[in-house]
């Protein structure tokens, strides 16, 4: 070799290849995306799962329901449906008090104390709240004794119910009472049939809490 070929210097490729890194980064990406449509999809089928759940557990109780109220609900003294997360039962207020009465009579604890029955086999489903509402017609009604108005009426009527089933072994965690006088008609007519209608209790059993709805 010639001495100035020896001298020569050796020439550096500098070019900088940036496939791999930018592979790298990709397939990163790629699997982070990944990552979380995995943590997605599972929490969706969770909530699918119990979402399901909830709902057998509704049929299953108003399965129940039907049967051990099938000739209530044929004279529609009292009524049961579902809706999304909750089963409401509305009775009729001639089948629980006296007129113009906050205090159960015979007949409305029976039919209460069948209830608390279900109620308590049914606690383990997993329903989260009881939610009992009275509700008044729109004639005006005035008292010297308790209750004086349809505020005290609907009110009152809710707490006996609620009393009632603590009695037949609820929890009292598990239930509350609301009256809304008649201020949530299920008839705006003023008739018979339409105060008979307004004139209620409703019974809501919430199967889920808000993070389920």
């Amino acid at each position: 070799m010639r001495r100035s070929e020896a001298l020569r210097p050796t020439a550096i490729n500098t070019r900088i290849v940036f496939w791999p890194c930018l592979v790298d980064i990709l397939t990163s990406v790629l699997m982070i995306f990944l990552l979380i449509y995995f943590i997605h999809a599972t929490l969706i089928g969770q909530k699918d799962l119990e979402a399901q759940r909830i709902r057998m557990n509704q049929d299953s109780f108003v399965a129940v329901f039907n049967r051990e109220f099938a000739s209530e609900i044929g004279d529609k003294s009292i009524e049961i449906r579902q809706d999304l997360n909750l089963v409401q039962i509305t009775f009729s207020d001639r089948i629980l008090f006296p007129t113009k009465q906050y205090q159960l009579q015979p007949g409305g604890e029976d039919a209460l104390r069948r209830c608390a029955v279900i109620f308590n086999k049914s606690a383990k489903s997993g329903f989260k709240q009881i939610q009992v509402e009275g509700h008044t017609d729109n004639r005006v009604f005035e008292s010297a004794v308790y209750p004086h108005d349809n505020w005290e009426l609907s009110t009152g009527r809710a707490i006996s119910v609620v009393k009632f089933l603590i009695g037949q072994g609820l929890k009292e965690s598990l239930l509350s009472a609301n009256g809304y006088a008649a201020n949530r008609p299920r008839d705006t007519r003023d008739t018979d049939e339409g105060w008979n209608k307004n004139r209620r209790i409703e019974i809501r059993i919430i199967f889920s809490t808000p993070e389920q709805q």
